[in-house]
């Protein structure tokens, strides 16, 4: 339990002022800086992949070397540009202010794109619901995580599921 208490203090305080002390407006910023990297996008693409945890036998060691394994990739067409879109347009802008303290394990990829060059990247894990973007340094809004959930859903993909399993099925095929 105190390790647990020590791994989570470190986690708090290794994130910066941006989540240890939220501001009001985070939520909005936030949410208006992806709505604009979706209008602005030429090209935004949705990849379901594994995480390096995902095929660990000990979990005490996380091997440095295990790559990702892409399960799916879309790219998003018109119509499912304006329904990610609409979906972030239509989210609550009050600004998270606690945060979990799993391990983030990352099973989809949004890519955001100008001509070929990526031009930002949302990781996101809905095991516990967090989201690694490096479009803003802010913090997200609270109802991020299920619209980015209606929107994993509306491209086809599962939001949740037993990664493990589908990462060792994947391994052996």
């Amino acid at each position: 339990m105190r390790l647990l208490i020590l791994v989570s203090s470190l986690f708090v305080a290794s994130c910066g002022s941006d989540i240890s002390n939220p501001k009001h407006s985070d939520g909005k910023a936030y949410k208006d800086a992806l709505i604009s990297a979706i209008a602005s996008a030429d090209k935004i693409t949705v990849t379901e992949h594994s995480s390096k945890l995902d095929l660990l036998d000990d979990p005490n060691v996380i091997p440095s070397d295990a790559e990702d394994i892409e399960y799916q990739e879309v790219s998003l067409d018109g119509a499912s540009k304006k329904k990610f879109s609409a979906l972030m347009h239509d989210m609550n802008e009050k600004t998270q202010n606690s945060f979990p303290g799993c391990i983030f394990q990352a099973h989809h990829t949004v890519r955001f794109f100008s001509g070929e060059r990526v031009t930002s990247k949302m990781r996101i894990c809905f095991e516990c619901g967090q989201v690694q973007w490096d479009g803003i340094s802010r913090v997200p809004p609270w109802a991020l995580y299920s619209a980015l959930s209606d929107f994993i859903l509306s491209v086809g993909f599962k939001p949740k599921q037993d990664w493990r399993a589908r990462a060792r099925l994947a391994k052996a095929n």
